[in-house]
């Protein structure tokens, strides 16, 4: 088994995209879950793309750290 680029793999979302994802998302979670799960699923979504944004930040700040070492 190999180990792909995932960078090559899927091309990153605009900015824009990924902020109608988060609100689309809430939205559901308010429309059909109750307070706990919206709760919870708020929590949860806002974790993942808190983590998402913050990996992505380092991601490329490693990379551009690399290429002014050589």
């Amino acid at each position: 088994m190999t180990v792909t680029d995932t960078k090559n793999a899927s091309p990153d979302l605009p900015n824009w995209a990924n902020i109608s994802i988060y609100i689309l998302l809430l939205i559901i979670l308010a429309v059909f879950g109750d307070l706990l799960v919206f709760i919870v699923g708020f929590l949860g979504i806002t974790i993942a793309f808190a983590s998402y944004y913050s990996g992505r930040t380092s991601e490329h700040e490693l990379h551009d750290s690399d290429h002014t070492l050589h």
